[in-house]
This record gives C-alpha cells, sequence and structure tokens, in this order.
C-alpha cells in the first residue's frame, strides 16, 4: 500500500552566528528539548516528515550550518538547491543582526529559484536585555519580502508557529511554481502544429 510520501525533498538552510542559538531553535523543533550547553560544531542536518492537511507526507531536510565566513565556498555547498533560508540573530547581540544584510545579499547574488526567505530572532525571553527592537527587525524583514518571526527555544516561544508557517509558505509557493511550469508546458504544446504528411494517390 502506497503511504502518501511525495518524493520530493524540501531543503531549508539555517543560517546565522555560531553560538548564538540557532541550533537550540532546530532542536526545540525537531525534539522538543533544550540544552543550553548543546552547541554545533560542525554543520549539522536533521530530518523531519511532514504531514499536510490534506494528508499528504513531505520529507523536510533542515540543514544547520556552521557558519564559515572566510570559507564561503563551503557554505554555498550547503546553500545550493535550498527552497527556503532561514537567516536567525540574537536579539541580545547586535552584531548578529547587524551580519543578516551582508549574508542575504550574498546569497541572493549567488543562487537563484530559492522560494523563500525568513528572519528569525532568537531568545525573545531576553527581552528586557534587546539590543534589537522588534520594529527593526520587522521592517528589514518586510523590506526584503521576508517572513518575520520572534522565538525563544528555552521557553518555546513561537518556535512550531514559525517553523509550521514557514513550512506552509514553501509548500505554497512550490505548488504555485509547479503550476506555472506546467502552463509552460501545455502552452508549448499547443504551438506545435502537426506536421503534414505527404498521401499516396
Amino acid at each position: 500500500m502506497e503511504d502518501n510520501i511525495n518524493r520530493k525533498t524540501f531543503k531549508i538552510v539555517l543560517i546565522g552566528d555560531n553560538y548564538i542559538g540557532t541550533t537550540s531553535l532546530i532542536r526545540r523543533y525537531i525534539y522538543n528539548d533544550y540544552d543550553p550547553n548543546k552547541y554545533s560544531y560542525t554543520t549539522q542536518l536533521y530530518d523531519k516528515t511532514i504531514i499536510l492537511e490534506n494528508g499528504k507526507k513531505l520529507l523536510f531536510q533542515f540543514w544547520d550550518i556552521y557558519n564559515q565566513e572566510r570559507y564561503y565556498s563551503i557554505n554555498k555547498l550547503y546553500i545550493r538547491n535550498s527552497h527556503g533560508i532561514i537567516l536567525t540573530y540574537d536579539i541580545t547581540k547586535r552584531r548578529s543582526f547587524g551580519n543578516i544584510n551582508y549574508r542575504l545579499d550574498r546569497i541572493k547574488e549567488d543562487f537563484q529559484g530559492i522560494l523563500l526567505f525568513a528572519l528569525v530572532g532568537l531568545k525573545a525571553d531576553l527581552y528586557e536585555e534587546e539590543e534589537v527592537r522588534e520594529e527593526e527587525a520587522r521592517k528589514f524583514a518586510e523590506d526584503n519580502n521576508m517572513l518575520f518571526y520572534l522565538t525563544s527555544a528555552k521557553e518555546n516561544i513561537d518556535v512550531e508557529n514559525c517553523f509550521n508557517g514557514i513550512i506552509n509558505e514553501i509548500v505554497r509557493k512550490d505548488e504555485i511554481e509547479n503550476e506555472n511550469k506546467n502552463l509552460i508546458n501545455l502552452n508549448n504544446i499547443k504551438r506545435k502544429r502537426p506536421s503534414k504528411k505527404g498521401c499516396l494517390k
């Protein structure tokens, strides 16, 4: 019996300054756990099967990139063929937000066809220590056509909503893109005229 799994794999890449909590964010989503001493010293891959409302199952890969700005060519290998990019920053570290624009520009310059970009603020529970105001980050996201979420892996604030929103938008855009491709193919077929064959008399 077919288990209704779409054979297409969706790829989402998470990129931010190292050691700001990006690994905690994805682990909270995948495993629903939180360990403040859990850091990633290498790029990590997480798989998750997503069940849509219509019952269809999709496989999503989440790549938590260990950022190596000096070796950007390595990062590019992980970013290639991504459907979505999540750029993260720590609301208590101004510098982590300042690096977002540079990364966004570089990725857009080097890669075409990425369906979605999202800006995700980390450590929303530490709002009393914030160096980046929500209004500023939200405006940046709007100006750059990005989804925006404020999250806390520690307190599990908006983590599920963040990933669900990103996944739903990627699936929606992918369906639109496939419909457009089908229309293009159909139009090409309609434009072809049948070849005239000689008749024997």
